[in-house]
């Protein structure tokens, strides 16, 4: 989840599909790069997707999905992950295991 403060973030979002079109890294490579393409040519990829999120807005970004971000100079946000196995539970069950005191 990625959430924003001040400024603004813009993501590019790939499905897990689209992995060998854009030639996926092993998940614990030594790079710090998930894939073998720049974000210019993920961005031309059929399935891409760019959204961009402002102040007091969130995004989810569901695991497996390959992701790029660029933020502009000043942007404040915020970003958490939880393991894939915690996101497949109910909403409930997810709120209440994230906020509990």
């Amino acid at each position: 989840v990625r959430r924003v403060w001040g400024g603004r973030k813009t993501v590019l979002l790939l499905p897990p599909s689209s992995g060998a079109d854009l030639g996926a890294l092993p998940a614990w490579s030594a790079s710090p790069h998930h894939c073998q393409c720049s974000s210019e040519e993920a961005a031309r990829h059929p399935s891409a997707c760019t959204v961009t999120i402002g102040v007091g807005e969130a995004l989810l970004i569901p695991a497996g999905w390959y992701h790029a971000v660029a933020s502009p100079a000043g942007t404040v946000a915020v970003n958490c992950w939880w393991p894939p196995s915690l996101m497949c539970r109910a909403p409930e069950a997810l709120a209440a295991l994230a906020f509990r005191k």
